[in-house]
């Protein structure tokens, strides 16, 4: 493949790539603007993977330290966005019985439910997309998806050796 056709290759797969990523998004979705009125990105982003974590690891509790090794960001900055989940009454801070210096977080029951309505409105919309495109070209897609992921999983394990 010349460098020309690569250039309009690697320009058209980002203009894809951007397109699904912004009509994903939640905000831009009507279904939840009730949902989330009170949650910005980074909030919400915290609170699924707090209930994923839990969830994978049949845990009621995520270890503060957990948490801030699964996101890119500082810990001030995390603790602020831990701070407002708390205020607002999605997650509870639980300091440890046996070590006062190890924080725990929990989801509170509504927390819980805003997890389930997400899930139950993404169940659906995908159920329509499977609808549209059929089961074969979905298995392809899920196919090719699993590949992009291991190939950007293989780009980061390398770019990390090289720091």
């Amino acid at each position: 493949m010349d460098s020309s056709s690569e250039n309009s290759l690697t320009i058209e797969f980002m203009q894809a790539m951007n397109r699904l990523k912004n009509s994903m998004r939640p905000r831009q979705n009507p279904l939840y603007t009730d949902l989330y009125a009170d949650l910005s990105s980074p909030e919400i982003h915290i609170l699924f993977h707090m209930r994923e974590f839990c969830v994978k690891k049949a845990e009621m509790e995520i270890p503060m330290q957990e948490l801030h090794k699964q996101f890119d960001i500082s810990k001030p900055a995390l603790t602020q966005q831990i701070n407002k989940l708390e205020d607002k009454g999605y997650i509870e801070r639980i300091v440890h019985k046996d070590d006062r210096r190890s924080t725990f977080l929990q989801i509170t029951p509504k927390g819980n439910d805003v997890f389930d309505q997400r899930k139950k409105i993404i169940a659906e919309k995908l159920d329509e997309f499977i609808k549209e495109m059929g089961e074969e070209d979905t298995k392809k897609l899920i196919e090719l998806v699993n590949k992009l992921y291991e190939i950007n999983l293989k780009q980061k394990s390398n770019e990390e050796k090289e720091t």
